[in-house]
């Protein structure tokens, strides 16, 4: 009863993937697969959408053929009952997020841990309904909760698809290391909160000019930047130094 168009690997591409892995078997199946109907009639580039919220590019290459995410088709426009089939030379693998790129980039579980661990079930009345009163006379809802996170709220949507940034990640010795050299400014009184206030206040410091709006591509060449904890950085290539590039889906992320 829905329409879909499948982006089908050959089987030859598929053969090491393990398929008992079942997560990596979903994430990669929904990067292969949009709602409605995706003729490649009339298109020379065109974005999609597809069930994990990625968006994937299909582009017509010089010599009339396409390419899917960069994997050539080896047959076009197969119809079915219910939608298309396009059939691949190869599989387009899972590319997380910035903010997915936490937990799947490796090494960074000390930065993952913090910022992850500022998420927070909040009540929302607007998604709640009341279904009466208790014995105090005070409204008594069917609850709803929505989960918010004060990094995302404040330095930006990094796990949004269709927002773009640029990431600076903290492998685990980088945070150790920044800690380290934090800590001395960050000595608060027990009657103001103590080690644990300085905790928070160290790691909110550290994290403070990680994001930057847009594409940042090449840092050597940009005289300045501006991160989104308003600090503004000239000559910024010296925040990028020694780093690896990584291409996410919404931007790109440099691990320190």
């Amino acid at each position: 009863s829905q329409t879909y168009t499948v982006w089908a690997p050959g089987n030859a591409s598929l053969e090491g993937v393990d398929r008992q892995d079942v997560e990596r078997a979903r994430m990669l199946a929904e990067n292969h697969i949009t709602r409605g109907s995706v003729s490649t009639s009339m298109i020379d580039a065109r974005l999609v959408r597809l069930l994990n919220g990625k968006m994937m590019q299909i582009v017509r290459q010089e010599d009339g053929s396409f390419s899917y995410g960069g994997a050539a088709f080896s047959k076009s426009n197969v119809r079915t009952r219910n939608g298309l089939v396009h059939e691949l030379s190869s599989f387009v693998d899972y590319r997380p997020n910035l903010w997915e790129y936490l937990v799947y980039g490796g090494e960074l579980d000390s930065m993952s841990n913090y910022m992850l661990g500022l998420t927070r079930l909040v009540f929302s009345p607007t998604e709640s309904v009341r279904i009466g009163t208790n014995e105090d006379g005070n409204a008594v809802y069917d609850s709803t909760f929505i989960e918010r996170n004060t990094y995302l709220e404040a330095r930006g949507a990094l796990n949004n698809e269709d927002s773009i940034y640029t990431q600076l990640f903290l492998d685990n010795r980088a945070w150790r290391m920044g800690e380290e050299e934090l800590s001395p400014y960050f000595n608060v009184p027990d009657v103001f909160g103590g080690a644990q206030r300085g905790l928070e206040l160290r790691r909110a410091a550290l994290t403070r000019d990680l994001v930057y709006k847009g594409r940042v591509e090449d840092p050597a060449l940009t005289d300045s930047l501006i991160s989104t904890g308003g600090t503004v950085f000239y000559n910024p290539g010296y925040l990028f130094a020694g780093s690896t590039p990584q291409e996410l889906s919404n931007g790109w992320g440099y691990v320190l």
